[in-house]
């Protein structure tokens, strides 16, 4: 549904998009072209195929963003559209975390998988013996509903309102809220971590200029607080490198450094890793083995080999050039999602493995070249 949308999205701005981003619409059509060949001659498979063009897409799509960031009619309602999304994943993951499993219902129709602490394979925590759910509101993983609502929230709090209607800006501060509270029940450590350091930014940049030292002072000791008696604090505690998650990680990383090291130039193809990786790992490995290897950047190495992970560096380096030259008030908000993308990228895969991590990703770079 969201490639249809999408799709006839890029071809209803298909003259605009020509006009304002010309090499970039030639070298796309170019590409796509020369993909195609390749699999009709049979270089190509079908797998790689669609995952090619699912990457081409993305990129379009952040290209299509940037297009609507810059104008100020839909910059206004993107910042509307992003608050009524976090609000209502704040309220689901709220649903859910009281619960302790899926809120079903309407929610079932709007993305919500069904689940609760039995289902195999499900994320939960320890908390003094008694097993706690971590809320997934419509995500494939509740590290991917904490990084989603960190981006959003970034977005929201470190760039200018759309204007000065009070309701409005009354709306995004809800939206704000909701998605902190969101990050919170989705207990991500990573984004958790990720979280105090956009508290520590925001309250430099804005409450010290806005001459609320006292009070900044006094919401940090109350925060800390609050914090150190929330099983957020055991949660962050909690970690150890004897974890069968890090386990599991470790054991990909490890597998995966040999793949690179077979297939160095070329990868073994984009959305081949995991076929591939059935050659490496043991035949006795534990079903939880079967995964991506919980790092974008060893992904993207790992199957499209030295060339994509050049052609990788070369995109966010030129991101980082554009970021330099923003305007002074948006380089601090420009400078934490790449720190976010970045950290979450070395930790994590979904920025570049699932559908809604492309898009998120798309959105964020989006932003960096708004």
């Amino acid at each position: 549904m969201t490639d249809i949308l999408l799709a006839v999205l890029i071809v209803e701005l298909f003259p605009l998009l020509l006009k304002q981003y010309k090499k970039q619409v030639i070298f796309f059509c170019i590409l796509v072209s020369m993909m195609v060949l390749a699999y009709s001659f049979g270089y190509l498979s079908q797998s790689s195929l669609l995952g090619s063009l699912r990457i081409l897409e993305t990129i379009i799509f952040a290209l299509t963003c940037t297009y609507f960031l810059r104008r100020k009619s839909s910059y206004a309602i993107i910042r509307s559209g992003v608050s009524f999304s976090l609000l209502y994943t704040g309220i689901l993951a709220i649903i859910q975390f009281i619960l302790q499993q899926s809120a079903g219902g309407v929610w079932y129709w709007l993305g919500e998988r069904t689940f609760d602490l039995t289902t195999p394979g499900i994320a939960a925590f320890s908390v003094d013996g008694t097993l706690i759910l971590r809320s997934y509101a419509t995500f494939a993983h509740p590290n991917v509903l904490g990084g989603y609502s960190l981006v959003m929230v970034v977005f929201l709090l470190f760039f200018k309102h759309a204007g000065t209607n009070p309701r409005v800006i009354l709306f995004e501060k809800a939206g704000v809220i909701a998605g902190i509270l969101a990050i919170i029940l989705s207990m991500s450590r990573s984004s958790l971590m990720l979280l105090g350091l956009i508290g520590v930014v925001w309250c430099l940049t804005y409450m010290v200029t806005r001459k609320k030292q006292v009070l900044t002072l006094v919401m940090g000791v109350i925060a800390l607080v609050v914090l150190s008696y929330t099983i957020v604090w055991q949660r962050l505690l909690s970690f150890s490198i004897q974890e069968q998650s890090v386990l599991v990680r470790r054991e990909l990383i490890k597998e995966t450094s040999i793949m690179i090291r077979d297939n160095p130039i070329f990868g073994v193809g984009v959305q081949n890793f995991l076929p591939t990786l059935t050659h490496y790992l043991p035949d006795s490995s534990p079903i939880a083995y079967f995964q991506p290897v919980h790092s974008m950047f060893l992904m993207i190495l790992a199957e499209t080999g030295f060339v994509g992970a050049g052609i990788f560096i070369v995109m966010v380096a030129v991101t980082i050039m554009k970021i330099q030259k923003s305007r002074a008030e948006d380089k601090a908000g420009k400078i934490l999602l790449l720190v976010i993308f970045i950290a979450l990228g070395i930790i994590d895969h979904y920025f570049y493995t699932l559908h809604q991590g492309q898009f998120l990703g798309a959105f964020l770079f989006a932003v960096l070249l708004m």
